[in-house]
């Protein structure tokens, strides 16, 4: 019984300690947006994970995984090739509309899963069950309308699209 008390408070003091000396979460992000804009973008998302894990479960967290998406989405990291960017950047949405489905950045992430698959990793099918949960999980949500045009146009090549939706001549 002795031993367990004491293993409780030392536990609990190493959790105190822990929490005392991480970053308050406007640091991390201070410091993330200067290395963006010296265009260290990978120092930047660093920066970003290291926010999220300290902070985990918080707004700033699914903040700082959206960050972290958009740098990957937008190719800004140079050590990586194209597809690679793309498909890390799916992963950190999809961390976010997974472990953080009530966050402000849920919806945005959860669309953009779907677009990213539809449009930059060829996989319309993976695209379609995406936008389809996001039409279902947000119905009121401004883009559900972008939502519905992308899973009708998913697959399909630019001029698939433009016939399509242009008017043909009656015969």
């Amino acid at each position: 019984m002795k031993y367990s008390l004491k293993f409780i408070i030392v536990a609990l003091m190493a959790v105190v300690i822990a929490a005392c000396s991480s970053k308050p979460a406007e640091e991390y992000k201070a410091e993330a947006k200067k290395e963006v804009e010296l265009k260290n973008y990978s120092k930047a998302v660093k920066i970003y994970d290291e926010l999220a894990d300290v902070h985990s479960g918080s707004k700033d967290a699914s903040e700082a995984l959206l960050e972290i998406a958009k740098l990957y989405h937008s190719k800004m990291v140079d050590s990586l090739d194209e597809k690679t960017s793309y498909k890390k950047a799916f992963s950190y949405y999809e961390k976010i509309y997974s472990e953080y489905q009530s966050s402000a950045e849920a919806p945005n992430a959860l669309f953009m899963a779907a677009f990213l698959q539809g449009n930059e990793l060829n996989n319309p099918e993976e695209a379609k069950k995406l936008y389809k949960l996001f039409i279902e999980k947000y119905p009121d949500s401004e883009m559900v309308n972008s939502a519905k045009m992308e899973l009708e146009n998913v697959g399909l090549t630019p001029e698939e699209i433009l016939k399509k939706n242009t008017p043909q001549p009656k015969k």
